[in-house]
């Protein structure tokens, strides 16, 4: 239907627009094959024949055809030139405007698809999702309401209304609204929005099932792909995330969100070379050779009427309001927008001649020299290649990348996180500490981990080992794991400091246990206990605490806040709240690791995770804890019921 559609508007077109020229005649054959090789999919043939058609009859319709080819082969800079020169030719042909801010919208030229599609009249999807890509989430609740009241068909109203709720965090709200749409039509859209919203609320796995259903519908809709990857990511799951983001950057490779979340799954595995590889593309498409001038026609010329700051044309001495009449020795009289900006093409170094008309002087002539501009969105890309190269170990790049993300937004997270370890390496801990202070919430654990590991690291390094200790006592236990490789090898290093501080824990636990002073013998071992380097030396301490527990005349009292963790986690089970009960029966064992009831319980909702692993683990520390339980039988039992679901992959 889309296709039959696409091809009738075509020959209206052709009918109305350049149809009935002699040079139309010429351009048809090489017109139609275009066209057959683009429903084949073959965009590189097609793109050369409406190459010639463009050149034998340069109408809106040619312009149009190539930039669909162009678009269909993701290349969207280059679409863009011929979906405007369709517009300034058949400028009540809203179509041009619309296809005009698609490829503007892919190309992530957010403000300039806004623009396209407001003169269009509709594309409000399109509109709010610009707008959030922009940071502007008020915008964009504005044009999704827009687009929701355009909407005629249930199914699509849910699906607005559901990725409205997303705008507005009412994630709630727009679970059951995707719900609502997919029960009377499924649609991509819907599933996309629905597992946004689960992601959102730390439902993962939901969230995974929702994408995958949308891409069994939609398997080239590259959105679906990133959200898949992204609630992988977060589950740390870093080989399946980097999966779906290679899959949404193959669908659309300039998108540069995309790559950067494909970097941050090969950074997290230890895959640095390819993490590498990937920011050096993300920083190459957000870099660009400019002028550094802004300009506007007057009187069939070229007027300055604005200097980037610091840019080649200020540089050079160009002012705002002078008149250009020459590039490079030939006349700009007439010339249109395309042509000028053709004219100052060409990459960082080359050398653009213009000749100046000021006013009270005569013509002189001033040579640009274009320069490399990066943008203030480009300090993520800086940043995390900072951190790519300090884990690399390529110390002489990283204070470089973090310098230079710090001079593009000095509140960014990875240009603090990568400027404050630069410091920390370079022994300048009073900068690092400063660059490190206050409280970045980030959506992906090993984010937050390492950016407070690197804190109580640099309060490590300046003997505050107080502060280092409360910093790292922050970190909640599921936010680092040794998926995370570079947090956890920062991690190492950090707890290899802190070493003392447990030797002294457990010294001094031996000392209270010794005076029969059991509760505070306990309390610090479980000082020692996390600040345990590895498996093995946690065991060790556990062992001590049940050994204690054993020879303590009665049951050791469980803290306040260690109570009130326990029932929230037993709350948050009864709702089904899985992953936050799991968080909070954590928080309670480490403030009472010797309770062997929190092991059992923590063991039970990772069986319902069908998280076999860690829940054989836990309830194998529950039976060190409680050998002779009245259930220790059935815990064993347990434990080859788990075995055998993993073998069999349920």
């Amino acid at each position: 239907m889309k296709a039959l559609k696409l091809l009738l508007i075509l020959i209206v077109i052709a009918l109305t627009g350049c149809a009935t020229t002699t040079p139309w005649g010429k351009a048809r054959p090489f017109h139609d094959e275009g066209w057959v090789y683009y429903k084949q999919g073959n965009y590189d043939a097609a793109i050369e024949k409406f190459k010639t058609a463009v050149d034998l009859n340069p109408c809106a319709l040619s312009h149009w055809s190539l930039g669909l080819a162009y678009r269909g082969n993701k290349q969207f800079a280059e679409a863009i030139p011929h979906f405007k020169k369709a517009g300034e030719l058949e400028p009540k042909t809203t179509l041009y405007q619309t296809e005009l801010g698609i490829a503007y919208y892919h190309n992530q030229q957010y403000q300039e698809a806004i623009d396209c599609f407001k003169r269009a009249g509709g594309g409000w999807y399109y509109i709010s999702a610009a707008y959030e890509s922009l940071g502007q989430i008020e915008s964009a609740i504005r044009a999704k309401k827009n687009e929701l009241s355009l909407k005629t068909d249930n199914s699509w109203k849910f699906t607005a209304t559901s990725e409205l709720r997303n705008l507005e965090k009412q994630y709630d709200e727009a679970i059951t609204a995707a719900k609502m749409a997919i029960e009377l039509k499924p649609n991509a859209r819907a599933y996309n929005s629905l597992g946004r919203a689960y992601s959102e609320k730390g439902k993962y796995d939901v969230a995974i099932q929702s994408y995958r259903k949308g891409i069994e519908i939609a398997p080239d809709w590259a959105p679906l792909h990133k959200g898949l990857g992204y609630a992988h990511l977060l589950k740390k799951e870093f080989k399946e995330a980097t999966q779906a983001f290679n899959k949404a950057v193959e669908l659309e490779p300039t998108n540069v969100i995309f790559i950067s979340r494909l970097v941050l799954s090969y950074y997290n595995m230890g895959r640095y070379d390819d993490a590498l590889s990937g920011v050096n593309k993300a920083i190459s498409l957000q870099e660009r050779p400019m002028a550094g001038l802004f300009f506007a026609f007057e009187e069939g010329f070229t007027v300055v009427v604005g200097l980037m700051a610091g840019g080649a044309a200020e540089k050079a001495g160009i002012k705002k309001g002078d008149k250009i009449v020459k590039v490079n020795g030939i006349s700009t009289k007439g010339w249109d927008l395309e042509k000028f900006s053709q004219s100052l093409g060409g990459p960082a170094g080359t050398e653009v001649v213009l000749q100046i008309v000021r006013k009270g002087s005569k013509p002189f002539d001033k040579t640009i020299t274009k320069e490399i501009y990066t943008p203030k969105g480009a300090v993520t890309s800086f940043g995390i290649r900072g951190s790519i190269y300090r884990a690399r170990g390529d110390s002489d790049e990283v204070m470089k990348d973090a310098e230079k993300a710090m001079s593009l937004d000095p509140d960014n997270f990875w240009a603090r996180f990568s400027y404050g370890t630069a410091c920390l390496d370079k022994g300048r801990y009073d900068d690092g500490v400063k660059a490190l202070e206050g409280e970045i919430k980030r959506k992906l654990p090993a984010e937050n981990a390492q950016w407070l590991i690197a804190k109580a690291t640099l309060y490590a390094k300046q003997g505050k080992t107080k502060e280092a200790v409360g910093t790292y006592l922050e970190i909640s236990e599921e936010a680092i794991s040794p998926k995370s490789i570079p947090a956890w090898n920062d991690r190492k290093v950090l707890l290899q400091m802190l070493k003392p501080i447990v030797q002294a824990h457990r010294e001094n636990a031996r000392k209270f246990e010794a005076k029969g002073r059991f509760q505070r013998a306990l309390n610090e071992l479980a000082g020692a206990l996390s600040l345990a380097m590895d498996d093995k030396e946690a065991g060790e301490v556990r062992n001590s605490i049940f050994k204690m527990v054993r020879r303590m005349p009665r049951p050791p009292e469980i803290s306040k806040d260690a109570r009130k963790r326990a029932l929230r986690g037993e709350i948050l089970l009864k709702e089904g709240d899985l992953e936050d009960a799991i968080s909070e029966v954590k928080k309670a064992i480490r403030l009472a690791p010797f309770s062997a009831k929190l092991y059992f319980n923590t063991a039970l909702i990772y069986g319902q995770l069908k998280n076999y692993p860690e829940a054989i683990r836990y309830i194998k520390i529950y039976l060190q804890a409680a050998p002779d339980a009245p259930n220790a039988r059935a815990a064993e039992d347990q434990i080859i019921k788990w075995e055998l679901l993993m073998e069999r992959g349920k």
